[in-house]
């Protein structure tokens, strides 16, 4: 991945923390990482563990962000989740997994939002 296109998705996980956050999600951790891969945001919805997959796209020539979570990447989304629980004690605290999709309406910086959409337990 280009150093370009790693920016543009921290920028889009910076815009989806942002929105997380003005919708009362408190956000616990960024880039959680286990030998299974990454989670890209976790947070809590009062009672509730929520994971929050960003997908951070500037345009729709490969599909929409939320079409590229294909069912490989629910299913290692889902295993990543039972993890984090696992290692943070967590096995019986009720949990969820979302998606923000972020649209920029340009490809370089600085980037601006075109559309944002947080999908609520998709996965």
């Amino acid at each position: 991945m280009s150093d370009e296109r790693q920016r543009m998705g921290r920028w889009g996980e910076d815009q989806a923390s942002l929105l997380l956050c003005r919708n009362g999600i408190d956000v616990v951790e960024r880039n959680w990482r286990c030998r299974l891969g990454e989670l890209d945001i976790v947070g809590r919805d009062e009672d509730i563990v929520v994971f929050v997959e960003v997908r951070t796209r500037s345009s729709a020539r490969y599909g929409s962000p939320e079409e590229s979570i294909t069912m490989q990447k629910s299913h290692r989304l889902r295993k990543l989740a039972m993890c984090y629980m696992a290692s943070h004690g967590l096995q019986d605290t009720p949990y969820r997994i979302d998606v923000i999709a972020v649209v920029v309406a340009q490809k370089q910086p600085p980037w601006a939002i075109e559309r944002i959409e947080h999908l609520v337990n998709v996965v």
